[in-house]
């Protein structure tokens, strides 16, 4: 498929992301690029913030949007292509060293800290929306996190609830059973990154269950258990410190930036 000066691969999709369809696509010079399709019936609107922010926002760890184009059925966004997903780049590794869990953790933290700062919550961390580029070394990788297709200027859920359930705090569980009850975007994304840090430390899911009450339930409850095999770092008790049970309590990117974990060399 041609869109201006793209050729969009259609046959050979790369992920799936919020509202839309990634797509491998060529770009001018020849450059391999990825190409997020979304189709207009979403609401111009919703489209329209998502690039509205994408222009906003200028960080090394955040995705960057290189170029838009659209018809009567669609709306082409274009970005650069990475190797892998953080979620696909667990999977090849049987457990991350302690560096570079370190080293990717800092990243998406400053990502945030960036967000947040611009009054931004992105309202879907996950490793499947964090890219990573592993061309220089699978140990000291750089990581983007992509996806804004949930970010918001709003700062309280009101009565709708946003993300995905694994990665959603106690504070957003509780709302699926009482729909009046609000919680703040930018602190229910802390949880998430305490999520995806406790994933790369430990090399699994702190509350994964084939059955979604059980994983409410085991988030509603909070409890982290590191496997009794591994080393205890400063890394476990900055994830205590994302994953704290009331959300006054949860540190800020900002504090998370500053802690003893990453004291160590990065």
């Amino acid at each position: 498929m041609l869109k201006g000066a793209y050729h969009i691969l259609i046959n050979t999709q790369l992920g799936q992301g919020h509202g839309g369809t990634v797509y491998l696509a060529i770009g001018p010079e020849r450059r391999t690029i990825a190409c997020k399709v979304i189709k207009r019936d979403r609401g111009d609107s919703a489209i329209f913030r998502e690039i509205s922010i994408l222009l906003a926002v200028k960080h090394p760890n955040l995705i960057e949007l290189l170029d838009t184009a659209q018809d009567e059925l669609n709306v082409y966004l274009f970005f650069p292509k990475y190797d892998t997903s953080l979620q696909d780049h667990l999977a090849t590794q049987i457990l991350l060293s302690d560096h570079a869990a370190r080293r990717i953790v800092w990243q998406i933290l400053d990502g945030i800290r960036y967000l947040h700062g611009l009054g931004i919550s992105h309202r879907d961390i996950k490793p499947d929306n964090i890219l990573v580029c592993t061309r220089w070394s699978t140990q000291n990788p750089t990581i983007c996190i992509a996806d804004l297709g949930m970010a918001t200027y709003q700062a309280h859920s009101g009565a709708n609830i946003y993300g995905t359930v694994s990665f959603m705090p106690p504070e957003a569980i509780a709302s699926f059973v009482d729909p009046t009850l609000s919680y703040e975007f930018q602190v229910a994304d802390m949880w998430s990154v305490g999520v995806v840090a406790f994933m790369l430390i430990s090399g699994f899911h702190p509350f994964h269950s084939i059955y979604l009450h059980h994983t409410q339930a085991k988030i509603s409850a909070g409890l982290l258990l590191f496997q009794p095999w591994l080393s205890i770092t400063s890394g476990n008790y900055l994830v205590a410190e994302l994953c704290h049970l009331d959300p006054l309590y949860r540190i800020t990117a900002t504090l998370a930036l500053q802690h003893s974990w990453f004291a160590l060399h990065i």
